[in-house]
């Protein structure tokens, strides 16, 4: 297309869509790379084309900087009356990676306010139904966007603890102070 070539000739590293190759049934992300006569001759020589196995980005997308056993970051768009989610759910147990979640259907999750222009932090619940907060973002360029949520029992357990722990202490208080002014 005329604008893959200008941006080429421009200098800039084009990304395609993902696509599903046919032959083997997987998904894979182009990428063209624009190659010049020299570092000072800006002429175009040529353009190497690159085939991403996505699975290599999903598995970085898995890897959450701190412990935790309901994180989980997910690649989204919108396909039609449709969210489409390619990166494989954690707790998804259907056979295929790629989830489709009607958008009339399921509002609450966050994949879904997400493809619906959706931007920042929300409370919502994923797809089995589980209350989650969610940080949505779209991914520059592409008509995807990167869902990053946590179930929120875990967000708010060592919240919890502590409460508990502030309930317990002023209870002591309390009663101490009671027996304190009771002898007085």
């Amino acid at each position: 297309t005329p604008q893959v070539a200008a941006s080429l000739r421009a200098g800039k590293i084009m990304f395609g869509d993902l696509y599903r190759n046919e032959r083997n049934r997987r998904t894979y992300l182009r990428a063209l790379v624009p190659v010049f006569a020299g570092e000072r001759d800006r002429r175009l020589v040529a353009v190497v084309a690159f085939r991403i196995d996505p699975a290599q980005i999903y598995s970085l997308l898995g890897n959450w900087p701190t412990a935790s056993k309901t994180a989980q970051t997910l690649i989204a768009r919108r396909e039609g009356n449709e969210t489409l989610i390619i990166n494989g759910l954690s707790f998804h147990t259907g056979t295929d990676p790629v989830l489709r979640v009607p958008l009339e259907e399921k509002r609450e999750m966050p994949a879904v306010q997400a493809v619906l222009g959706r931007v920042g932090i929300m409370k919502g619940r994923d797809h089995r139904g589980v209350p989650v907060v969610a940080s949505l973002h779209p991914i520059p360029g592409s008509s995807w966007v990167l869902v990053s949520q946590m179930a929120a029992e875990e967000i708010y357990a060592p919240l919890q603890e502590r409460l508990w722990w502030v309930i317990v202490l002023v209870g002591l208080l309390l009663v101490g102070t009671g027996m304190g002014l009771g002898l007085v």
